[in-house]
């Protein structure tokens, strides 16, 4: 991500951990401001390697850090990319492209004989909605949070500008050219602890300039040279660019290419000045991400979800009738949506297609106001599509509705951990969460139902393995069939 080969370069070179400490105001708040670009510590935040999808272990982690920052002495202002500029859709779907092979293996995993056996740690990638599911527990944390319309560098860019911030927390290199971002550090690297603080690799701006020759205005031109997600640059000819100037990484190359023939360069360079323009955030009050993204732009993109693709329909085309259904109950004539649905080609995932609303669609209800309504609500869409079976219908609403107590036979019943999900557990859960999702879409000034409320990944999964737990004795018969099989909307009519 960013300008390439400078993370390399970077940590070859210039970058070293150092200890983050400022002081605080008199009242005892930080005195300064760190913007963190989020999405780059998503494997922070959600447990690289597990498939459990525990939002309250994700919670408590990010107040824990928010905390640790706030002692010393630094604010996070948090920002998230909520939607994907169009000069990366190219680059954005070929990630997807790559997600896709490593779910088909993972789909192959786990109806394998090594079953219980963890799949590769390379296999995983954080549950889809994670910008979401991130920007409520930084919230639920107290920090600002912003959302971003297409691509969050350029509105982080402004936010470090607009605080006055101390520098950048990220993976992404474009922050060492971007204008006023004095100090990047790389997330990757953070470590916290209550004796060390918090240490971070981090580079200066005046270090890299100094290293390269370059002023602040000319490292543009290193994008220019060596290309981003957005600039193609000159990766064809780079090894004749090392060799031709004696050096050793293509960063150097571009410094001198910059420096002795700029006007070789001088419409890329101009290109890559015009990409590095800092954007100010357009506020937000929808209830979640995508909602905002849907009804700011009439689009709507979903990546891959983390499904079993031996079923009928995929996760996509299930949610569909739900996504026209919230379309029309927010007013909308068309929408564009871009959905990564695995039996489709990469080309019709960024081509698109529209969705036309009329007045006779059936509209969304509004969501209820209580947890436990809102996955029966849910989970009686999903079972109106014939989508789960009656044991996930009861376990997804169980596990919300009957948390306490469930969790109380959980830990007596043992001591080991939940193993690997199983597939077609992990298909209903996923179904469940992008259900709830989409729901809540195009709604201002309703609170939503954290994640953590919604959904328990440990004790969803343990009583999947333990399927004797859902005995009768839990739920009584009457309070079952009023409460759950009592339909709360006709989603049959969507």
């Amino acid at each position: 991500m960013g300008v390439r080969q400078m993370m390399t370069f970077v940590k070859s070179t210039i970058q070293s951990e150092r200890r983050l400490q400022a002081p605080l105001n008199p009242d005892g708040s930080p005195s300064s401001v760190i913007v963190f670009d989020a999405l780059g510590g998503m494997r922070r935040y959600f447990n690289e390697g597990s498939y459990l999808w525990d939002f309250q272990w994700t919670r408590d982690q990010v107040r824990s850090d928010v905390n640790a920052f706030r002692k010393a002495g630094f604010r996070l202002v948090v920002v998230l990319d909520g939607g994907v500029d169009t000069e990366k859709f190219r680059t954005w779907f070929g990630r997807r492209r790559e997600e896709l092979k490593h779910l088909r293996r993972l789909n192959t995993h786990l109806t394998s004989y090594r079953l219980h056996e963890a799949p590769d740690k390379e296999l995983w990638h954080p549950p889809q909605g994670c910008s979401h599911y991130l920007a409520q527990a930084f919230r639920d944390a107290g920090c600002e949070v912003h959302i971003s319309l297409e691509d969050a560098d350029h509105e982080i860019a402004w936010l470090v500008a607009h605080h006055g911030a101390f520098g950048v927390l990220t993976c992404d290199t474009d922050f060492i050219v971007f204008p006023g971002v004095d100090r990047y550090m790389d997330v990757n690297t953070l470590e916290i602890g209550k004796k060390k603080g918090i240490r971070v690799g981090m580079v200066c701006k005046e270090e890299i300039c100094s290293e390269l020759g370059l002023s602040e205005e000319e490292l543009p031109g290193i994008a220019a040279v060596m290309g981003n997600d957005v600039i193609k640059g000159a990766l064809g000819d780079l090894q004749a660019l090392q060799l031709k100037w004696g050096v050793q990484y293509g960063v150097q190359a571009a410094a001198c290419e910059v420096k002795s023939c700029p006007d070789a360069w001088s419409s890329k360079i101009e290109q890559a000045k015009e990409y590095y323009v800092p954007v100010e955030p357009t506020p937000n009050n929808q209830c979640n991400t995508k909602g905002f993204i849907l009804m700011q732009t009439q689009t709507f993109m979903r990546g891959i979800a983390i499904e079993a693709l031996n079923k009928e329909r995929s996760i996509h085309e299930t949610l569909a009738p739900l996504s026209k259904a919230v379309y029309a109950r927010s007013g909308l004539k068309s929408v564009k949506e871009h959905l990564c649905i695995p039996s489709m080609r990469v080309e019709q995932w960024k081509d698109g297609w529209t969705i036309e609303i009329t007045e006779d669609d059936v509209k969304a209800p509004m969501p209820p106001s209580s947890p436990g309504e809102v996955a029966i609500l849910i989970c009686q869409y999903l079972r109106a599509q014939n989508a789960i079976s009656d044991f996930h219908f009861c376990a997804l609403i169980g596990h919300v509705v009957d948390r306490n107590l469930l969790r109380r036979e959980m830990k007596a019943a043992t001591k080991k951990p939940v193993g690997v999900p199983r597939l077609e557990d992990l298909h209903a859960s996923a179904l469940y969460l992008h259900a709830i999702e989409i729901l809540w879409m195009g709604i201002e000034g309703v609170k939503e139902p954290r994640c953590w409320e919604m959904y328990d990944g440990v004790l969803f999964h343990f009583l999947c393995q333990k399927r004797q737990l859902l005995d009768p004795k839990f739920w009584p018969k009457n309070r079952r069939m009023l409460e759950w099989d009592t339909p709360m909307f006709d989603w049959k009519s969507a």
